[in-house]
């Protein structure tokens, strides 16, 4: 051998050890790995984190399957440093008892390419925060751990690792080509995925793997005769199967192929997903009107029209400028929601709660609403004398604003079918955002605008007199009992009322802690402005059947409060077990079923309220 190649082999050998010490928990190790001994300026490095897995454990896939959590990484890169995504092997089943989760056993590797600056220069520290499930059939432990990389800047060579890195990514899952061609068609039991291999190639058993969850039925058969791939669908999906989107491996392919095929039929099933999400938020805008929050409201102009006696067509006018009033706040809010969603926020109905400021307003506003209900002054005497004109004059202004302070005072009530549609379409794209909640306002605008129109129809109430004084002070009960609740809301969210010291204050460190001592936990995700959330602990989660259940099974109880916001809280509800209401909770039953033995799975250890 040669002096050179000599002083080769053992400057591979020593850049080798010169990368920083793995990360060595009960269950991995973990470390980052480079594939070039140096960095070059202007040029891609491929670096991986590398999980070195204990066997019969395994971590997961960007989509784990029935549980689990993928493997996370935050980097801490020097500037001008940018690191791209997570280039994710093919997954394998992994069955845990009942459950299917995708993921990898014994060892992976996870490249990334990272751009190095073309004045990049010295020596570069690289550096993230790794975190990862890792799971047996009985448990599961989070981890994490800083991986950390030094490298010269400059020319390199191979390391120890190039031939690993090179074997993974000549694996990896490619785009499937023009010569591929695919059909996808809705069947009684999920999707059946025609599959046209080009020519010399004939592989078998395939299996497919979805980028989304909630689309199959993660641990059902999936069949492959005369070229076609039977793909049962999820049995509580989340959202419309429309399109097969994923990974599809086989025997005999040459490697993995990613996938993109519209099912045919799709768009029917999804106009029939939004028809529903439609129809239920106008029957919802509907029902609305009957709340507390908003009947004394619609109650208070329909008896200005028994007692004003207003021409037909300036009634018309003033119920279309209602109207607009309702649908116009109700798409304002859904814009919000929308842009707040699509920039990474939690948000959803009623948010605007979180702040104690428009809690107070509120109150304000709904206290004075029932003061004047109840005879103690007329609003008009509380003006300067040149908004009272202002007001007199302008009642086309006005209606349209009792149609916007109809929908401020509407926020803190949640009507029957508006979940169901609200949760739809806070799911979906921002335009079926905006129409579900037009939808929603255009239920809600319905009956005054019905009035306004029709006028006669008010012929059937008594004559103006006094039972309008005496409707007017029942009307005012409702709004005085919820300035008492928004009263408390605000006791809460500024410090005034403690919790229940049966529950601790909720937080991700806290679940970690507890799963990995095996306990199992319930979190209850509430906050004191959500009506749906108090009734559900005043006749579930307080009786006590329940009370006893929690007791003499040890289970820790965690409550996530959103009284007020706060950024503990949305950064949970991406993990498995509680995906903002996206996932059924019907596993809280998989939780009652295992009070008193080995937890099976992160989805089977903890549950979720709210």
């Amino acid at each position: 051998m040669s002096f050179r190649a000599f002083f080769g082999f053992v400057l591979v050998f020593l850049t080798g050890l010169s990368f920083a010490a793995p990360v060595k928990t009960e269950h991995v190790e973990a470390e980052l790995v480079a594939e070039r001994s140096a960095a070059e300026p202007g040029k891609t490095l491929t670096v991986a984190l590398r999980l070195g897995i204990i066997p019969h454990w395994h971590t997961y896939w960007r989509n784990p399957g029935d549980s689990g959590e993928p493997t996370t990484l935050e980097w801490r890169l020097p500037a001008g440093w940018t690191a791209g995504p997570i280039q994710w092997p093919a997954p394998r089943r992994l069955p845990a008892k009942h459950l299917m989760n995708f993921g990898y056993e014994d060892e992976v590797l996870h490249l990334v390419d990272i751009a190095v600056p073309a004045n990049a220069s010295g020596t570069a520290k690289l550096a993230a925060r790794a975190r990862w499930l890792v799971c047996d059939p009985e448990r599961c432990i989070p981890e994490e751990g800083l991986v950390t990389l030094e490298l010269p800047v400059g020319a390199g060579g191979a390391t120890r690792w190039t031939p690993a890195i090179e074997r993974t990514r000549a694996a990896l899952p490619v785009k499937a080509g023009p010569e591929w061609r695919f059909a996808a068609s809705r069947t009684a039991g999920g999707v059946e995925l025609e599959i046209s291999p080009p020519a010399g190639i004939a592989p078998t058993a395939f299996q497919f793997f979805p980028f989304a969850e909630g689309k199959i039925q993660n641990g059902g058969a999936q069949r492959f005769e005369n070229s076609r791939l039977s793909i049962p669908k999820a049995e509580q999906p989340i959202g419309a199967f429309n399109r097969v989107a994923g990974v599809l491996v086989a025997q005999g392919l040459p490697r993995p192929l990613e996938i993109d095929v519209p099912v045919a039929g799709g768009g029917a099933a999804a106009l029939t997903g939004f028809g529903i999400a439609v129809l239920f938020a106008f029957l919802g805008g509907l029902i609305l009107n009957l709340m507390p929050c908003v009947l004394p409201v619609l109650s208070i102009k329909i008896l200005g029209f028994a007692g004003r006696g207003e021409e037909p067509r300036t009634l018309r006018l003033h119920g279309a400028l209602y109207a607009l009033g309702v649908v116009a706040s109700f798409l304002l809010l859904a814009a919000l929601l929308a842009a707040a969603n699509a920039a990474g926020a939690q948000v959803g109905w009623g948010f605007q709660l979180q702040s104690p400021v428009f809690v107070a307003v509120l109150a304000v506003v709904f206290l004075a609403l029932a003061l004047n209900l109840s005879g103690f002054f007329e609003i008009p005497l509380l003006m300067p004398s040149s908004v009272s004109t202002l007001e007199s004059r302008n009642r086309h202004l006005n209606a349209f604003l009792t149609g916007v302070l109809a929908v401020a005072v509407a926020s803190p009530c949640t009507a029957p079918f508006m979940g169901a549609a609200l949760g739809y379409s806070l799911g979906e794209s921002a335009a079926v955002t905006l129409a579900v909640f037009f939808a929603l306002g255009l239920g809600m605008a319905l009956p005054y605008v019905a009035l306004a129109w029709y006028p006669g129809w008010l012929r059937r109430l008594p004559k103006p007199g006094q039972w309008m004084v005496r409707m007017k002070r029942i009307l005012a009960i409702p709004l005085y009992a919820t300035v008492l609740w928004l009263g408390w809301v605000l006791a809460i969210q500024s410090g005034v009322l403690a919790g229940d010291s049966r529950w601790e204050a909720f937080s991700v460190e806290k679940i970690r802690k507890y799963e990995a001592q095996g306990k199992a936990v319930f979190v209850d995700f509430t906050a004191a402005w959500c009506v749906t959330c108090q009734v559900n602990k005043q006749l579930v989660l307080q009786t006590p059947d329940v009370e006893r259940a929690f007791r003499d099974s040890g289970v820790v109880r965690l409550r996530a409060d959103w009284t007020r916001r706060d950024e503990e809280t949305p950064r949970a509800l991406p993990w498995p077990s509680i995906r903002a209401s996206r996932r059924p909770t019907s596993r809280c039953g998989t939780c009652r079923a295992r009070r008193s033995s080995s937890r099976t799975s992160r989805a089977s250890t903890w549950c979720w309220s709210g």
